[in-house]
Parts: structure tokens; sequence; C-alpha cells
């Protein structure tokens, strides 16, 4: 699964859920949550369908401080994240069905795609 960009913790974030938020409708990008976390509120970006969750917050080359996006996805199972396309660092966050953190995890932006660099050889470096 290729979810994408956000932010450090301290300007966005990027936060990994089973479905048990109520307040989402299930429709891919579908608007915005707000969360307050250490009294810091943060915007959110809702992604809760494959391409949304795919495309992620990728070829962004900024993200606003206090944004991020927020996954919703099916079920709670071990997941792999890369940073393809994406233009700066993120934090990833996971959390429980409970709203409990369970990991946290810093990704450094990649070299993007070199000219000369297919979209297999690119996928593969970051993977690697």
């Amino acid at each position: 699964m290729a979810a994408q960009c956000v932010k450090r913790l301290a300007l966005g974030l990027m936060l990994v859920v089973a479905t048990f938020l109520t307040s989402c409708d299930g429709q891919g990008a579908s608007g915005t949550e707000t969360i307050v976390i250490n009294g810091k509120s943060f915007v959110l970006e809702v992604a809760s369908d494959l391409p949304a969750i795919e495309a992620g917050l990728s070829n962004r080359a900024t993200i606003p401080d206090g944004t991020g996006m927020l996954f919703i996805l099916p079920s709670s199972r071990k997941l792999k994240f890369w940073m393809k396309n994406c233009l700066t660092d993120i934090d990833i966050i996971y959390l429980d069905p409970n709203g409990r953190v369970t990991a946290t995890h810093r990704m450094k932006a990649e070299t993007p795609q070199g000219a000369n660099e297919t979209e297999k050889q690119y996928e593969l470096r970051l993977t690697n």
C-alpha cells in the first residue's frame, strides 16, 4: 500500500487508523477532520478509499503548518509505507481502534525519480 506525504508532527502529521471513526463518510478524500494533540489543533484531510490512500499527500511541495492526512483503513493490520513522490519528510503515527498511539515512525523524503529511471526502477529503489 502506498500511503504518502505529510510533514513532521510539529507541522503536520499522518494518522493511520481502522474504520472506527464514525464521523468519516468513507468516500475517499472526503473532507477533513480536526484533532487536538497536546493542545495543538491539526486539520487532517481524510483518505478512506484506495485511490485516496495511495495518492496521500504526494507531489506537494509544502504541507501547511497544522495539517496532514488521516488514513481510514478497513481493518487493523501490519502495513508498509513508502515515500513515493514525497517531497518532504513525514511522521507516521499509528493508532489502535481506541485512539491510542501504538507506534510512530519518522520517514525521510527520498530522492525523486530520476530522468533516466523507469517507474519500476524507482519503485524498487524505494522498497530496498
